[in-house]
């Protein structure tokens, strides 16, 4: 059994929050962000970023942290980041390899310099894991 926290899944949405250990999502999976042409980079861009940490038994009762960060496509400039820390507990008569799932939600609302290619990168306790989600912002209609 893996004994370190891993990314069970990120992803992006029109909105996400999670109610009673519930993730609920709004048009989930989103892979463009389509701005009208007319003033596009002034127009601010909301959307959530999703995630579930899968914490195993040896973990539990242990500080955790994550970082959720936008970035351009190369990751040389960060739009946003996010960082948050959490511990979660064993539930009574819990199994020998029990493994607790943590859902958690970052809203961003960003405005995007520029049309092109951006990825959210998730990151769980220094790094031990992360996953990214790529997508693209385009410019669309008037000028």
């Amino acid at each position: 059994m893996n004994s370190s926290a891993r990314i069970d899944y990120l992803l992006v949405a029109d909105h996400a929050v999670v109610i009673n250990g519930l993730l609920n999502l709004i048009a989930g999976n989103f892979t463009d962000i389509f701005r009208p042409g007319k003033d596009a980079a002034s127009i601010v861009n909301h959307f959530s970023v999703a995630l579930s940490i899968l914490i195993p038994r040896a973990l539990a009762h242990q500080l955790h942290t994550f970082t959720i960060r936008l970035e351009n496509q190369d990751g040389t400039v960060v739009l946003g980041e996010t960082t948050a820390s959490f511990s979660v507990g064993l539930p009574p008569n819990a199994p020998e390899d029990w493994e607790q799932h943590v859902v958690g939600v970052a809203q961003f609302n960003i405005n995007f310099p520029v049309p092109g290619f951006y990825r959210v990168v998730a990151a769980v306790d220094n790094e031990s894991d992360s996953k990214h989600w790529k997508f693209r912002v385009q410019d669309v209609g008037g000028t």
